[in-house]
């Protein structure tokens, strides 16, 4: 229970709905109602290892990256989901955390606290500085 409140608290109150219409402040300001459904929802989901197709279901929502968009290029697509998806991901993640160095390889950055795009970026420039410097010395 301690986990699942923590995984819904730890939201970003006001996100975008997700398909069902809720959003994290709704279920922030009901838990003392709702929070034995929603910690009951999720320990059934892990202890059986399948969920509600229902929760699965995302909205795609193109959002506009200018103010006047003229064409797609000028739309950036991004997904709504469940928040009560949102809420078992996040327990999900909260216990393999401690394990994902040991999965996850060197050069991947996704998951992996302190490791991000920009590292990729740095490691790609320091490739074709080598490549470039080879290449000059043949």
């Amino acid at each position: 229970m301690v986990e699942v409140k923590g995984a819904i608290f730890s939201m970003q109150s006001y996100k975008a709905l997700g398909p069902h219409g809720f959003q994290p402040n709704f279920f922030k300001t009901y838990w003392h109602i709702v929070g034995n459904d929603v910690w009951k929802m999720v320990s059934d989901a892990l202890a059986s290892g399948s969920i509600d197709p229902n929760l699965a279901e995302t909205m795609m929502v193109p959002i506009p990256k200018v103010d006047i968009p003229q064409s797609f290029k000028d739309l950036r697509p991004t997904n709504l989901c469940n928040v009560l998806l949102n809420i078992i991901s996040k327990v999900i993640v909260s216990h393999i955390r401690p394990f994902l160095n040991d999965f996850i390889g060197p050069f991947h950055s996704s998951f992996i606290p302190n490791r991000g795009t920009s590292d990729n970026v740095v490691i790609v420039q320091e490739i074709v500085h080598h490549m470039h410097t080879k290449k000059g010395k043949k």
